[in-house]
């Protein structure tokens, strides 16, 4: 069997904590430019979307509604690439309980 190669962008970018918007337009700029550069991977830090540490903003529905939105960017935008992006995911609080 012939090793394959597989091109890694770890994406270092400046975030913005509650900038959503503003960090999800820097995702999408570094998928571009890892595709350009041939990356099939391409890795963001903890928390990406939101910036890190979002705190109490976590605490805001509009806030995972954004994230929502920012994900179905990347989403689109991450065609042909495996892109791994750290963002907030809100659980209902039943899910959180031990069922017995």
């Amino acid at each position: 069997m012939t090793p394959t190669a597989l091109r890694l962008a770890l994406a270092q970018i400046n975030l913005c904590v509650g900038d959503i918007e503003g960090n999800t337009a820097q995702i999408l700029a570094a998928i571009d430019e890892s595709r350009r550069l041939g990356a099939g991977l391409v890795l963001f830090p903890e928390l990406a979307i939101t910036g890190y540490p979002p705190e109490d903003l976590l605490f805001r529905p509009e806030l995972h509604r954004r994230v929502a939105i920012a994900l179905v960017k990347i989403r689109e935008a991450s065609a042909g690439l495996t892109v791994i992006v750290g963002h907030p995911e809100r659980v209902a609080e039943d899910q959180t309980r031990n069922k017995n």
